[in-house]
């Protein structure tokens, strides 16, 4: 699932700054300026691995100022890990 351009507009609009982090790359390309995405799947073009059915690393957290989730997360089994 990907974001809409709306969905993108609205964001960058609300978050025109900081560290966002995308869960999954969304439609393939990036959707804010300076993003990372993490994916199992690098294949899309995310540049951090991660199977997000397991607790994230140490150096990861409170990194980021934005987690945007366009539809990553259904697919994780336990996300309260």
């Amino acid at each position: 699932m990907g974001a809409t351009r709306e969905t993108k507009k609205f964001i960058a609009d609300l978050w025109p700054y900081g560290r966002v982090l995308t869960l999954g790359r969304q439609g393939g390309t990036k959707l804010f300026y300076g993003e990372d995405a993490m994916d199992i799947d690098i294949s899309e073009g995310a540049n951090i691995k991660w199977d997000l059915n397991y607790p994230v690393q140490d150096r990861y957290r409170g990194f980021y100022d934005l987690v945007y989730d366009g539809g990553s997360i259904e697919h994780v089994m336990n996300p309260l890990m």
